[in-house]
């Protein structure tokens, strides 16, 4: 009986140690590096994977006007002008000038969606941030 329970056990490790969670990517924004063109964003992967589409591309903008999150018109389709990078592990942290897309953009809050590519499957993943000017009078 000893012997059954034992092998029991022995499978059930083995099941748990192969299989595991799958890897999830989380995106933030460094609130203190937000201007009006641009900001710094860290892509961080959790668990084993591969993250790709990491750099600076395939991303777009959102504002909240009064409740209701609508998209920023660019000016022109933001140009990645970093190659694309992956990780399988920890985090990268991301210049994004947006500058040349969307211009200035005026205060507010924000979100800003970047796609990237988890363990070859397409993901979406947001963050807020928040412009804040200020007038001199």
């Amino acid at each position: 009986m000893k012997k059954i329970l034992a092998l029991i056990l022995a499978a059930g490790l083995m099941l748990c140690a192969c299989g595991g969670e799958p890897a999830t990517a989380k995106l933030s924004v460094d609130a203190t590096s937000v201007t009006p063109t641009g900001l710094e964003y860290t892509l961080t992967i959790e668990g084993k994977g591969e993250l790709e589409n990491v750099g600076d591309g395939d991303y777009y903008i959102e504002k909240n006007s009064g409740g209701a999150w609508s998209r920023v018109n660019a000016v022109t389709q933001p140009v990645p002008t970093a190659v694309a990078q992956s990780i399988t592990e920890g985090s990268i942290v991301v210049d994004l000038d947006w500058s040349a897309a969307y211009g200035e953009l005026s205060g507010g809050l924000y979100k800003l969606y970047k796609t990237v590519t988890l363990d070859g499957e397409s993901v979406t993943l947001s963050a807020d941030f928040e412009i804040i000017t200020e007038e001199l009078e």
